[in-house]
Order: structure tokens, then C-alpha cells, then sequence
């Protein structure tokens, strides 16, 4: 326990006691004298009060000489801060400073630094001692807002390159059938790049700045058609040998992109856009000053990952047992003769069960491994029933009107409630069948594939054509 006074102070106390409040007695004893004791303590309690008076006003003048040197510390730090303040907006990292205060909310983690909370005025000296510091806590902030404002400029440009770059691809009919590059290769291959990246940043760049470098893609995509397109042929040719470019054309050649299982034919799978893919392609980024221009529009060069396109011979030889069933020659079939098979219904035999029975599209016999397909004459009412039971997609935007002209943006999607009445309105359709819509380009057919259906439908001996 600490003491309340000291060795000294307590004997002095005690031996004033002693001699004022003790006397003898008869016996020659110093015993206590009540009314000495009495007159005693009213002087000790006078002395304390004096003394915790004077205690009271020496901790009020030590209070008022810190609060003083506090203010005076306080002062200094401020003017402090303002020179730091003003030294850094002079030399350009005055939005710096505002964001990184602005990221801190309050919190003044920047000011509290030890080396520039200090109650020392700036000098030229110390000003150099502590800027690698401030410099190193603001640059972070600096690059993410130059980035910033890189992509504000360049995002921009490319869209408007590319934009050019779809209307030029929609007014060639040629390119739907022979394929023309995704926009993933038109920025490797350069075209507009010294205007993108040479034209000054405040300058604002229309469509019409890309006019001369338009000029060089009709050699451009000739070229890389031709390059492409004998990737495509030796990428087939690894399991058939004597495939040609005429294989491609054929609708058994069935390519998969391994990366998201896709199935794709030629000439569409040159526009295969693999989500699995995106914002992985790294390379040669530094021509670009650190702007990635494959990310920020969301693109990639067609099949930069040499393995991602595959040639699927199991797959292939699936479709083509699919086509002899539906009466195709898979030897000369073409992709559009894959539309002569919309309507025809197909019922796997092995599914059969107590008078249930299952049909479905050619689409879900080629992925169903297990189903044996065979063909039937439906009645109008089998075909009802499918129609019904395939709307229960309906709610997903996988439908496009084929009554519609296309635009260098696409068709506009709609789920199936959307598209008929978009069809009764716009076209006077009031039965909606197959040869109204089509599945938006970025399906898959596994996704377009319609589910089958299981039916307690009796069979007619005599056609096998169900009947209700």
C-alpha cells in the first residue's frame, strides 16, 4: 500500500501529538489530556484543510500548464499538417490525399502516422526526410485512380472499334457462312490501336476515327479464316485422317469445347464465347500500359488455348446414328438440314412401361445415352402435348422471333410468354409453332434440348401412330 506520508512528515506528527495532547499523571504516566486532544485536532484540521487548498491550486496551475503546452503542441501539429497538406498539393497529389482521407472515413490513419504526427513546423529538411514516406502511403491510391481513368478513356474507344467492327461483319453476308474472328482477335491483331492508345486522352474519339483502319479487315478476316479454318481441319484430322475442309461442313463433325462441354459446329464455333475462359488471357499486356482490353469487353481470341476445342468422334458418330434414324444421310447432311428434324418425334422403346411411353426430340435422343430412339407419326394431339410440356422453359430468354430482321446487335431475346404475344401483335400469329423462333446464339443445345415427356398413350397396331 503506498504511504501517506512520509518517514519524516509521520514523525514529526507524532512527536507534536506527543507533546501537546500527552501529560503525566499521578503515577508518572503520559497519558492523553481530552481538552488538549480536542484543541489539538481543530488545529490538524485546519492545517489540512489549508494544505488540500493548496494542494487543489498547485493541481489546477499543473492542469492549466498542460492544457496549455497541449493547445500550444496542438497548434503546431495543425500547422504542421497544413504545410504537409499544401506541399502535396503543389506537387500534384492533392486528389490523392482527398481520396485516401476519403477511404479512412474519419478513422485519420494517414495523419497519425509517427512520422507525420509530430509537433515540429515543417522544414525543407524534414520535408525530405519524411516524403518516401507520404509518397509511399499515397502512390497505391494514385495507380487505382490512374487505372480509373484509363479504362474511362479506353473502354470507350473499344466499344466504338467494336461497334464498327459488328456493323461491318452484319452488311457481310458472305462471313455468316465461312466465319469471321471474334472481337477477341481484332484487338490482337492491332487494327486501331495507335489511334486507341496515340490519341490524347482528353480527346474524345467517335466511330468515325476508326474509318482507315476498317480498311484492313477485309484481309484481315481473310487471312484468319483461312489460318482458322485449317486449325479446325487438323484438329479433325487427328482421328480422321483424310478430312478435308469439306468435313467441316458436314453436320456429323461435332467439335466440343472441353472447357464447358459445349457442343459446337463450323462455322458457328469460331463465335464460341467460353465463360470458362474469360479474364485469363495474360499475355503481351504490357503494349497495352496495363489496360486489359480483353476484360473490360468481355472477350478473348478464338480457341487461344490450343486444347479447348476439340474434335468429338464419340459425339460424332452419336449424331449421325440419330440421322439414320430420322432418315439423314449424316455422309452429306448439312447443319440447316438439322431443321428438318424439329417436328419428327421420337419414342425410346426401352423406356416403355405399363402403357406409359416416352417421347421426345431428336435433340434429347442424342443426349439421352440410354434411350433407344424410334421414329412415330404423331397425332396432332402427341404433338400438342410436347408443345405444352416445352413451354415449361418459358420463363428463361432463350427465344428469338425468326420473323424479325437481325441487327449488328442480335435479336432481342424474350422469354416464351414475351414471344407470343410479341408474335400475335407484331405478326398476326395466333398459333405459335417451331417455325416461328429460335434459340438465342449464346444456347447451347444441351440447353435448347427439350426434356421428354412420359404419357400413358395407347398405340395403334396398325401405323403406330398414337391416338388419344
Amino acid at each position: 500500500m503506498e504511504e501517506l506520508f512520509s518517514s519524516s512528515t509521520f514523525k514529526s506528527i507524532s512527536d507534536d501529538y506527543g507533546k501537546s495532547v500527552k501529560v503525566l499523571n499521578d503515577a508518572g504516566q503520559r497519558v492523553t489530556d481530552e481538552q488538549k486532544l480536542a484543541a489539538w485536532r481543530l488545529l490538524m484540521n485546519t492545517k489540512r484543510t489549508e494544505h488540500q487548498h493548496y494542494t487543489r491550486l498547485c493541481e489546477q496551475w499543473s492542469k492549466g500548464q498542460r492544457d496549455s503546452r497541449e493547445d500550444e503542441l496542438r497548434e503546431i501539429r495543425q500547422q504542421r499538417r497544413s504545410q504537409i497538406e499544401d506541399r502535396l498539393i503543389e506537387l500534384g497529389w492533392g486528389p490523392e490525399l482527398r481520396e485516401r482521407l476519403r477511404q479512412e472515413n474519419g478513422s485519420d490513419d494517414f495523419w497519425n502516422h509517427k512520422l507525420i504526427r509530430q509537433s515540429k513546423l515543417l522544414t525543407d529538411r524534414l520535408w525530405d526526410q519524411i516524403t518516401p514516406t507520404v509518397f509511399e502511403l499515397l502512390q497505391p491510391v494514385r495507380d487505382r485512380r490512374l487505372r480509373v481513368e484509363q479504362i474511362n478513356v479506353l473502354k470507350p474507344r473499344y466499344e466504338a472499334l467494336k461497334r464498327c467492327y459488328d456493323i461491318y461483319i452484319f452488311q457481310q453476308e458472305n462471313l455468316k457462312k465461312s466465319g469471321f474472328p471474334p472481337f477477341g482477335d481484332v484487338i490482337e491483331s492491332h487494327i486501331g490501336y495507335d489511334i486507341i492508345f496515340n490519341t490524347p486522352y482528353e480527346q474524345l474519339l467517335s466511330e468515325d476515327a476508326f474509318h482507315e483502319e476498317l480498311k484492313k479487315l477485309p484481309d484481315f478476316i481473310d487471312d484468319w479464316n483461312k489460318r482458322k479454318t485449317q486449325e479446325l481441319v487438323e484438329i479433325v484430322q487427328k482421328d480422321i485422317p483424310e478430312a478435308t475442309v469439306d468435313t467441316l461442313g458436314l453436320v456429323k463433325t461435332v467439335f466440343c469445347c472441353q472447357s464447358c462441354n459445349a457442343l459446337l459446329w463450323y462455322p458457328a464455333v469460331f463465335q464460341h464465347r467460353c465463360r470458362t475462359h474469360l479474364h485469363t488471357h495474360a499475355s503481351n499486356l504490357d503494349i497495352y500500359h496495363g489496360f486489359n482490353p480483353y476484360d473490360q469487353l468481355d472477350t478473348v481470341p478464338w480457341n487461344k488455348h490450343s486444347t479447348r476445342i476439340l474434335f468429338s468422334k464419340t459425339l460424332s458418330i452419336s449424331l449421325s446414328l440419330i440421322m439414320q434414324t430420322c432418315g439423314l444421310d449424316p455422309d452429306t447432311a448439312l447443319l440447316e438440314d438439322l431443321d428438318s428434324l424439329d417436328d419428327v418425334i421420337l419414342e425410346c422403346k426401352n423406356c416403355y412401361h405399363n402403357g406409359r411411353r416416352t417421347f421426345m426430340r431428336w435433340s434429347r435422343a442424342y443426349f439421352g445415352q440410354s434411350h433407344v430412339p424410334t421414329p412415330v407419326k404423331p397425332s396432332e394431339q402427341l404433338q400438342q402435348k410436347l408443345l405444352d410440356s416445352e413451354k415449361s422453359k418459358g420463363g428463361h430468354m432463350i427465344y428469338t422471333c425468326d420473323h424479325c430482321p437481325d441487327t449488328p446487335m442480335g435479336k432481342q431475346r424474350r422469354n416464351y410468354g414475351d414471344l407470343c404475344s410479341h408474335l400475335l401483335q407484331e405478326h398476326g400469329k395466333e398459333r405459335v409453332t417451331r417455325k416461328d423462333w429460335s434459340h438465342g446464339p449464346s444456347f447451347n443445345l444441351f440447353e435448347k434440348a427439350p426434356s421428354h415427356i412420359v404419357l400413358e398413350w395407347p398405340e395403334d397396331d396398325a401405323n403406330d401412330t398414337p391416338q388419344i
